[in-house]
């Protein structure tokens, strides 16, 4: 996927190439035998920092390849009833970035919102038209992490 950036580093945790991943696979000549690291500093948007892949160059002039694999950003967003805590459908909801500018916007439903690959980042979650008979709920703050794990917002 293109737009992370990575490294390749050898025994020592010297870095002996850096590029920024593209549709392509990165090409290495004369790269010595020996082991090293493949790291990823700076994921793309919407996915998670991969786990460094150890990897070893060998004695062969067959073209070796090495493979790293990202997992993605999970969200689940639910509105709830504050008395019920039953999820709140009807409610106009909206996803803004630190900039404000919209990400998403969804009408609330009898099951949570769910988003993936949303870039690591703080967010606000905003009500623009609350559910029938319902007031307007103050925006929540959150942030997406480094993790590949089911992140929940409710509001």
């Amino acid at each position: 996927m293109p737009g992370a950036k990575l490294q390749i580093l050898d025994e020592n945790g010297q870095v002996i190439e850096e590029w920024i991943s593209s549709d392509q696979p990165h090409y290495i000549e004369k790269l010595p035998i020996g082991t090293y690291i493949l790291r990823e500093i700076l994921p793309a948007a919407g996915y998670v920092k991969a786990e460094d892949v150890l990897f070893e160059v060998k004695d062969t002039a067959e073209l070796q390849k090495v493979e790293m694999k990202d997992d993605i950003t999970k969200l689940q967003i639910s509105k709830k009833d504050l008395t019920t805590g039953e999820e709140l459908p009807g409610a106009a909801l909206q996803i803004l970035d630190e900039t404000g500018k919209v990400i998403e916007e969804w009408v609330s439903g009898a099951e949570p919102h769910y988003i993936e690959r949303l870039p690591i980042g703080i967010y606000t979650l905003r009500e623009t038209l609350p559910a029938k008979g319902y007031v307007t709920a103050q925006d929540v703050i959150f942030k997406i992490e480094d993790t590949a794990a089911l992140q929940k917002v409710e509001m």
